[in-house]
């Protein structure tokens, strides 16, 4: 069974936090299947680095 299986099958039992599905995300989801299962665009969080 794959990653995105899986993710399909969490969401069929009442998984619905995008939170959780943003952890599989290159790690077998792809960005694309992460919008079809949640509804949601996938954005990564930004980072800065701020040393001044």
């Amino acid at each position: 069974m794959s990653i995105y299986q899986q993710c399909l099958l969490f969401k069929s039992w009442g998984q619905t936090n995008a939170e959780f599905y943003k952890s599989f995300v290159g790690v077998g989801l792809t960005q694309d299947q992460f919008k079809e299962i949640t509804g949601e665009d996938y954005e990564t969080e930004a980072t800065t680095d701020e040393t001044n």
